[in-house]
């Protein structure tokens, strides 16, 4: 069953001092999935991402949200959380303190402390952001965008500068609100990331859309991947999930065709048998999709 398009945008263009920043650029965002903004750094998806949300006016261009054209771009603002650039709090206000204002300023009816667990920030929300990391701050932008429990979330780099267990944290926390019927628009510079999270990816490169897809149409039924090892594996490796003829096995590495759930499986399994591996390379084949078009 195809999925309703939500968020309609087309021929967005914006020029400043004769340069063209985007140029007619229209892409559909599908409702209830993570749709991923990929390309270079200046490529054109933080002007878009600020367009959207109202923090830019585009030259031409218009949105439709849910089949119905919007008076003004930033009209979708009812509808959507955002975190776009670094999030700026009151650095003397605690976590909570600063959440409580704005849901307050917004009339917002979300329970703070739930969002504050939900990110992670249970712990320090007592303490005063001026002592938050980069991370710490980024993790408070998310619950901050979330606040207004909105059906549409735009999130431009929202894993910069966090450590991996949170990130995959914040991951699955998306995800999560996804399956409860949120839409995302997202932006990384980690492809990687992108390839575990997202649905659906829309490349931008000098401002113009060059490609449009699904992220497992792009990545495919399985990708290279390569297991390597400190210590020489055993000479037979008992109740493999896999078929062992299908893996390319040497002292110290293995080299197999999996998609990211059975590279997982495979890694559960060495750790099972106390032969974890120390380094597991992947073949990013959003990352090959995008060097090809760019």
């Amino acid at each position: 069953m195809e999925s309703e398009t939500i968020l309609s945008i087309q021929n967005l263009s914006l020029s400043y001092q004769r340069r063209s920043i985007l140029k007619d650029v229209s892409f559909d965002v599908e409702a209830g999935k993570i749709t991923a903004l990929i390309g270079p750094n200046g490529a054109g998806k933080s002007t878009t991402m600020r367009v959207l949300a109202g923090l830019v006016r585009s030259q031409r261009g218009k949105v439709a949200w849910k089949g119905i054209y919007l008076n003004r771009i930033d009209d979708l603002r009812k509808h959507t959380g955002y975190l776009i650039d670094i999030p700026m709090f009151h650095n003397y206000f605690t976590g909570l303190q600063n959440l409580e204002m704005l849901a307050s300023l917004s009339n917002s009816g979300s329970e703070v402390q739930t969002l504050l667990k939900e990110v992670g920030l249970s712990e320090a929300q007592n303490k005063k952001v001026s002592a938050y990391s980069k991370g710490m701050k980024q993790r408070l932008g998310i619950a901050q965008a979330l606040m207004s429990r909105p059906e549409f979330l735009i999130l431009d780099e929202p894993f910069h500068g966090l450590d991996p267990d949170i990130k995959l944290n914040l991951m699955g926390l998306i995800r999560e609100y996804v399956s409860n019927g949120l839409t995302v628009l997202i932006t990384s510079h980690l492809l990687s990331d992108l390839e575990r999270l997202a649905d659906n990816y829309v490349l931008i490169h000098n401002g113009e859309i060059k490609r449009k897809g699904v992220v497992q149409d792009a990545i495919g039924t399985g990708q290279h991947v390569v297991f390597i090892f400190n210590k020489k594996l055993p000479a037979t490796l008992k109740n493999c999930p896999f078929d062992i003829d299908a893996l390319k096995v040497a002292d110290n590495s293995i080299e197999a065709e999996l998609n990211i759930e059975q590279t997982e499986q495979l890694v559960n399994y060495f750790v099972s048998i106390g032969h974890s591996p120390y380094l597991v390379e992947r073949e990013n084949k959003l990352e090959k999709e995008y060097l090809s078009n760019t």
